[in-house]
């Protein structure tokens, strides 16, 4: 079982947005006069899913190291995780604000997810500060 109070305040931010980013991309992005789109429709994809997607990823990136076995490196392709962190949640607030410069009528999804991003960016620079993790050996006799 998962204990969720090793997750630190920044971290928690970090899962609640990316989720929220995700679940937003559901909702209506897009609202003119009686039509309304989710990030998923046909018109609008990939180019609005990819806040969701990265919100996704970001979540994951925290969680999944504390609910399973999977143990995220501390390098990525010559970045450090917390620069890749620094990197996807940059790219979703700026695509936020750009599809808000866009000009069109947006939906009840859209700020949530501009809303989302912005949390996403601001605990990546938090992240940014910290020491990256390290790998850490298996003793012999296993965890105490």
């Amino acid at each position: 079982m998962a204990d969720v109070r090793k997750l630190e305040p920044d971290e928690v931010v970090t899962v609640a947005a990316g989720l929220l980013a995700f679940l937003a991309s559901f909702l209506p992005w897009v609202d003119v006069s009686g039509f309304s789109a989710s990030a998923w429709r046909d018109s609008l994809f990939p180019t609005y899913t990819w806040v969701g997607i990265v919100g996704l990823a970001l979540a994951l990136l925290v969680i999944l190291p504390l609910v399973s076995t999977v143990r995220i490196p501390p390098v990525v392709a010559g970045f450090t995780i917390h620069q890749v962190h620094l990197l996807l949640a940059g790219l979703a607030l700026l695509l936020s604000v750009s599809f808000l410069i866009a000009g069109q009528e947006h939906g009840a999804g859209f700020w949530l997810s501009f809303l989302a991003s912005i949390a996403l960016f601001v605990t990546a620079v938090i992240h940014k500060n910290k020491p990256a993790p390290t790998e850490q050996a298996p003793t012999e006799g296993g965890p105490l």
